[in-house]
């Protein structure tokens, strides 16, 4: 009896034995998957918000469509943020190219830092790539310099290369235990300036539009302000030469590629919007702008008006983009 009793016994070691095995394994095959998903490179994905849509028409990002054009420009900083010493060391001016519905993705693909490490993003629109300047005069801090990353831009003489420069950054959060989808807000930092042709004007031709004698550039730093933190102090004069149809019985609104994306400043009394007019005979004629502002993320619209063959005056009307406000981008310069 005490001998049959061993015998069922040992079976039954034998099974625990078998069992645990196959627990062991199964736990082994487990952590060998979850490890391996970890190892493996992914790109990161991200979801942008910003522009109303309703004043997409004047946004040379947003084109006719209230969509961008381009791929956006981004650095990550991981570690502890500190704004004197942090370098972007996951990755640097990394391009984020649209999947569509709102999608974005790095070019590149990357493994997932240690679970609970801390990172911040920052973007700017649009993209720059290293090998080609796509943005024209938009220089980004280099890769080794430590800090909060800085732009400077110069603005484009020619109206129709001018951007629709935006930035946007996160707050300082960590990585999880798998990719995540980043949300970030994009936000305007320019100054939209556009000109429609009063109804009233007679019949001629609107030759040339200018705006003279204005801050061409600016120098920005990321330390959550939306401000510029300098403006240059020289000034330029940017011309828009066209054969604008006057006296056609309605007000005549230019395209998206004929609006000046201008510094946002205090103007002085150089300043001034100049036209040229002419029904036959060529007329000159100016307005000043001497102590008007043009501030970040506004669309300035000055309705010409022309009170005599001497005399310009504009109306002016200033609407802001909204920040925040989620829409889709295409890219594809």
């Amino acid at each position: 009896m005490l001998k049959h009793t061993n015998k069922y016994y040992q079976y039954f070691l034998l099974t625990l034995a078998l069992a645990g095995g196959i627990i062991t394994l199964s736990s082994c095959s487990t952590n060998e998957e979850e490890a391996n998903i970890h190892s493996v490179a992914q790109p990161m994905s991200f979801e942008f918000s910003n522009v109303d849509s309703r004043v997409g028409s004047a946004s040379r990002a947003t084109a006719e469509s209230g969509e961008l054009i381009s791929s956006i420009g981004m650095s990550c900083y991981t570690g502890f943020w500190d704004a004197g010493t942090s370098l972007p060391n996951f990755f640097y001016n990394e391009e984020i190219v649209y999947q569509g519905s709102n999608k974005w993705q790095t070019t590149s693909s990357y493994l997932k830092p240690a679970t609970g490490t801390k990172r911040r993003f920052f973007a700017y629109y649009p993209f720059v790539s290293p090998t080609e300047d796509v943005l024209h005069n938009l220089t980004i801090s280099a890769a080794d310099a430590a800090g909060s990353p800085t732009i400077d831009y110069t603005i484009p003489t020619n109206v129709a290369d001018q951007q629709d420069f935006m930035v946007g950054w996160t707050n300082e959060d960590a990585f999880g235990a798998a990719f995540d989808v980043v949300h970030m807000k994009m936000y305007h930092m320019m100054t939209a300036v556009r000109f429609t042709i009063d109804e009233s004007v007679p019949a001629g031709y609107i030759r040339k539009i200018t705006i003279s004698d204005v801050a061409d550039g600016g120098h920005f730093v990321y330390d959550d302000e939306l401000t510029w933190n300098s403006v240059n102090s020289t000034l330029a004069s940017y011309s828009l030469e066209r054969d604008i149809r006057t006296g056609v019985g309605s007000k005549v609104e230019l395209n998206a590629d004929e609006v000046f994306m201008m510094m946002p400043q205090y103007l002085n009394d150089k300043s001034a919007v100049t036209i040229t007019y002419d029904n036959g005979q060529v007329f000159t004629l100016s307005s000043s702008l001497d102590g008007k502002e043009w501030e970040r993320g506004k669309l300035v619209t000055y309705n010409i008006k022309i009170s005599s063959l001497y005399k310009l005056s504009l109306e002016t009307t200033i609407e802001p983009w909204v920040d925040g406000d989620t829409f889709n981008w295409t890219s594809g310069y």
